[in-house]
């Protein structure tokens, strides 16, 4: 190496998730200092940047009643809307969830429940997934949204449609659904029903 000519420095960036005690791979590299001189004259440094956590997964709102109406010309049929339901992931962690919309109490009729297309109020759109029409009971239930591991971070909307079919027409006037997250990784349910309760007013 030419004398008084600075060794170059290779500076190697590592994220430590707080959340877990397990730290991350290297994110990215970059090297500062004079000109190369080869390996002999290359120094690294290793430089920790520490990523905290942004919050748990939290859905707005917990506890959505549904009023709902009779279809013209079926008269064992009631429909309304449920939503929109508002996911936010500040976690970081790209993990992925589920929402999930749980009847509350008893219904006279099956219920079902076909979730729109999801929205990506700040995100990326492709890391969210519209569900199919499924069926939905206190002890089961149906998925509104998902995103896969690797996606999900940020904030989603979904609505959905709901129909009632019953065996004694007129009962029905509305449903009612507690509204929960689950983690992609099984992290345990997230979600608690308060006393704020979202109408959905149909026409």
């Amino acid at each position: 190496m030419a004398a008084g000519r600075p060794a170059p420095v290779t500076a190697t960036l590592q994220s430590i998730d707080q959340s877990s005690p397990a730290p991350t791979t290297p994110v990215s590299q970059a090297t500062t200092g004079g000109q190369s001189a080869g390996a002999s004259g290359t120094t690294h440094q290793a430089i920790m940047v520490p990523i905290l956590p942004g919050g748990p997964l939290r859905v707005t709102p917990d506890l959505v009643t549904v009023e709902l109406h009779a279809v013209r010309g079926d008269p064992e049929r009631f429909v309304g809307e449920l939503g929109p339901v508002v996911l936010v992931d500040p976690r970081g962690s790209l993990a992925g969830w589920h929402v999930f919309a749980h009847l509350v109490g008893e219904v006279a009729g099956n219920v079902f429940v076909g979730p729109g297309q999801p929205i990506a109020v700040a995100g990326r759109q492709s890391e969210v997934r519209q569900s199919d029409r499924q069926s939905a009971s206190v002890s089961g239930g149906a998925v509104l949204m998902r995103a896969p591991r690797g996606g999900g971070g940020g904030t989603f909307s979904v609505s959905a449609a709901i129909i009632v079919r019953e065996a004694h027409p007129g009962s029905a006037r509305s449903v009612t659904f507690w509204i929960t997250t689950v983690p992609e990784d099984g992290g345990g349910m997230h979600g608690t029903v308060s006393s704020a309760t979202h109408v959905a007013k149909l026409p």
